[in-house]
Formats: structure tokens, sequence, C-alpha cells
């Protein structure tokens, strides 16, 4: 490593350690900020959704099924409607999550094998707890029906076991092979977490160049690194880039070692992958500042390049299925191949030459580079701090 990297590095950390606010972004806001998440989701499944229940039919069938409802894990019927009105109006109030309808002459249309209908509302804006309600409330209907048309069978004098299969003549067996639980922490948490490291990341960088040159003209910052430009952004970038490397490996170590989510694969690799990233986002972050040299501008940019990264990394919707220009986003965005990496190492334990086809597109962000450093030596040498 040159002198001046080490050196401009050293000032940089003096740096670090004035500016509260760059402290705290760099050092520990981070961390506790990936506490938080994992504080949010700590639960794992949803459990015991608020819904309401109009039993418009007050029969044996009616009450079992409303019991059976209640003892579903994810379901809790907090409210018993006295109509449809009423019902309505908790969904959308949002203390129930859902309203289910027990039809007049349910029991009866049963008995008669009329087939009667048993209705659900939701509210589908809410995805994730959309999905749990409707498979909670499929899971309990299919199975009270399975099991008074198997009762139907067993009255005909058939066998009990020939009675279930007349009743289900097909079944479906279907066997995650990751996260077999079905629990949102490892599924949201680990992608989340990279989501606002990467925001932490880009706003550093650019905040570490606009304050440098708002408070001067970076004279000082250059003869640090012995007037070498390359040097001098080289070692002020060092100690944000160690920080967040740090961050990083205590991400995957809690992961692997507190939360029990084994890695499958080769931690070496997502550590390789994670520097990759933070040196993506520091030849963006610089580019971004460069183009305008105004912070406030740069810092928006850098928000908008990097907050909507969660949408567009494939986690919550199929990539594949995304239009044209959310797959250009998310091309354009570092931390989408390094969530490819990520999921690759964690679940599938790939090979390397796989993870590094993933790991090639960081290094044409690290392209950047050069351009962002053409800018920079125009500027200082416009502000006199670099000689022309």
């Amino acid at each position: 490593m040159k002198p001046g990297i080490w050196l401009t590095a050293q000032r940089e950390w003096q740096r670090i350690r004035q500016d509260r606010w760059i402290f705290a972004l760099t050092v520990w806001l981070p961390t506790l900020f990936f506490v938080l998440i994992w504080g949010i989701f700590h639960v794992g499944i949803p459990q015991d959704l608020p819904i309401a229940v109009l039993d418009q039919d007050h029969s044996p069938l009616s009450r079992d099924l409303t019991r059976r409802l209640d003892a579903a894990p994810s379901l809790q019927v907090a409210y018993q409607a006295d109509d449809l009105a009423q019902g309505m109006h908790l969904v959308r109030s949002g203390k129930a999550y859902a309203l289910v309808v027990l039809p007049y002459r349910l029991d009866t249309d049963v008995k008669l094998h009329l087939s009667p209908s048993v209705m659900g509302y939701y509210n589908s804006q809410y995805v994730l707890i959309g999905k749990v309600i409707n498979t909670a409330l499929q899971t309990t209907i299919v199975t009270k029906a399975t099991e008074l048309n198997a009762q139907i069978h067993v009255a005909r004098g058939e066998n009990p076991y020939q009675a279930i299969g007349q009743a289900l003549p097909l079944r479906n067996q279907l066997t995650p092979l990751y996260n077999i639980g079905l629990n949102y922490v490892p599924f949201l948490v680990t992608a989340v977490v990279p989501a606002l490291w990467q925001i932490f990341l880009i706003t550093v960088v650019i905040a570490a160049l606009g304050l440098e040159l708002r408070d001067s003209n970076g004279r000082a910052w250059l003869q640090s690194a012995d007037g070498c430009l390359g040097a001098a952004l080289a070692g002020k970038m060092l100690p944000y880039g160690l920080w967040f490397a740090l961050h990083g490996a205590l991400f995957l170590w809690g992961m692997d070692v507190l939360l029990g989510w084994r890695i499958a694969g080769s931690i070496p690799l997502l550590l390789l992958a994670q520097w990759l990233t933070i040196g993506a986002y520091v030849a963006m972050g610089t580019l971004l500042y460069c183009t305008s040299f105004h912070y406030g501008r740069a810092a928006s940019a850098g928000a908008a390049y990097t907050a909507p990264a969660f949408a567009f990394m494939g986690i919550t919707f199929p990539l594949a299925d995304m239009p044209g220009f959310a797959r250009v986003w998310s091309d354009i965005i570092p931390i989408s191949h390094y969530m490819q990496v990520q999921i690759q190492q964690m679940n599938y334990a790939a090979s390397w030459r796989i993870s590094w086809q993933a790991m090639l597109p960081l290094l044409a962000f690290w392209l950047m580079i050069p351009p962002a450093l053409w800018l920079l030596r125009v500027k200082l040498r416009k502000t006199g701090g670099m000689p022309v």
C-alpha cells in the first residue's frame, strides 16, 4: 500500500471521529438498523391475525367452522359480526384483516349435497397478510369439506380408508427445499439488511466527498496523498470500506452462528462478493457526487438510486416477470448482483464458477472510477486544490 493512501486513511478516520453524523452512519447506525429489522420480523411466521366471522346460519356446522378458524395458528376470530355491513367496516377500518361469511342454510345445504359457498373477504393490498389468510381459510374449509365427504361415504357402508380416498382422490405433497418452515425471517431479513447496508454505504461515500470539498478546496486532502488523486480517493474511502466490510462480515456471522441460518456454501466467497459490492458503491457514489459537486443534490440522487433496490432485487417478486425497465434498473444496482451470490451460497452451495458469473457485473461498476476521477481532477483544478 502506498504511504499516501495510509496517511489519507488516517486523516479520514480523524474526520470520522470528529463528525458525529458521519461516525454514526459509518460505525453504529447500520448495526442498530440491522438489529431493528430482525426485531421487527423475529416472530418469523405471522400468527393470530385478527379476523371477523359473520355466522348467518348458527348451526353446529357453522360453529364448528368458527372454532376451526380460531384454532388455525395464523388466525384469531377476534370479532363476531352482526351483519355484512359491520363485518366490512371491521375490515376497512383495519381492526380485522378478513371477514368470513357462513351463509344461511349452510348446514342444510351441505346435507342436501348442494355445495354451499363459504365466502371470505380480505384486503389483498396487504400481500403477505392476504396470502397467509387465504392459505389458512382454504386449508380449514377444504379439511372440513373432506371430512364431511368422508362421513357420507362411511354412512354408505364403505371402509373408512376407502371413504377418505373417495373424499380426496388426489393429494398433493409439496416439499420445500429451502426455508422448510416457511419462516419469513430468513426470507425477508436476509434481503432487507443488504438493502439498508447499501443505502448507508453510498450515503457515507457521498458525504465524505461532499464535506471534504465543502469545507476546503481539497489541497490538504491531496497533499496527504503526495498529490496523487487516485491515492487520495483510495485513502479517503478505505476507512468506510473497512467498516462496511466489518458490518457485512458480522451480518453473515449473525445469520450463520447466532440465528442458526446455516450458510450452505462458501463464506469466503460471500465476503469477496461483499468487497466487490463495496467497491462498486464507492465508484457509483463518487460518480454521482462528481456529476454535480453539490452535496445535497448528490445525496438525493444516491437515495433515489439505492432506496428502491429492495423492490428490484427479485426477492419479493420474480425478476423474470418484471417489465424491461425494472430488469434494467435491477442490473444497474450492485446489490442485485450481490444478492444473487448470497442466495446461491446460502441455499444452493453453488460452485465458485457459477457464483463468479454473478460477481462479474460488480467489476463493471468499478469502471466508473476513472471518469469520476477525471471529473474530480477538473473540479480541483478549477478551485485551486490541484495544480494545473
